[in-house]
């Protein structure tokens, strides 16, 4: 990152912007450099995790499986039990009909997309879901998709265990997400 950086006294005074503009037009030293930028490719641009997340929707909502989910829902006496279970399937469903094409890495971004439907579902339903009900489903899917991938997940459930449903609603709160 030498270079980069200028010190103090080397900085340029600011500049006109008419002048900002001429000098943007004409190359110097430090424009033939390009600046690496950090990578923030949180997947949303994948083609196979586009086509995964069009998949439930179109399942959900021009097939009718949003009724099911409704039905259930509404009858529901563990919410984020039951919309852990019908978001894992779905996002399995989703997984096996794109032939596995969605990465691995890319697997629990495809779930809280699908979690997030299955709780938009709920709540037409009449569900009051709290923030916490929702972060447990997502810690019920992420628990056992690591789980099936072979991973150990007792330090993850102890870690998510310190955090109490109070705490993950206190926080929604404070967000404006509630």
């Amino acid at each position: 990152m030498q270079g980069l950086l200028k010190q103090p006294q080397q900085m340029a005074q600011p500049k006109q912007p008419e002048e900002a503009l001429v000098d943007a037009q004409q190359p110097n030293e430090a424009q033939q450099e390009p600046v690496a930028q950090p990578e923030q490719d949180d997947g949303a641009d994948d083609p196979s995790l586009a086509t995964a997340i069009d998949f439930v929707k179109r399942a959900l909502y021009e097939t009718g499986s949003a009724d099911s989910v409704h039905a259930t829902m509404k009858v529901s006496r563990q919410p984020a039990e039951d919309m852990a279970l019908i978001a894992y399937e779905l996002t399995s469903i989703a997984d096996e009909k794109t032939e596995g094409q969605v990465p691995d890495e890319l697997l629990m971004t495809l779930a809280a997309s699908v979690l997030s439907e299955v709780a938009e579902i709920a709540e037409a339903s009449g569900v009051k879901l709290q923030p916490s009900d929702v972060a447990s489903a997502l810690k019920i899917m992420t628990l056992r998709f690591l789980g099936e991938m072979g991973h150990d997940t007792r330090e993850l459930q102890a870690a998510f265990d310190q955090v109490s449903p109070e705490q993950v609603n206190q926080i929604a709160m404070e967000a404006g997400d509630v």
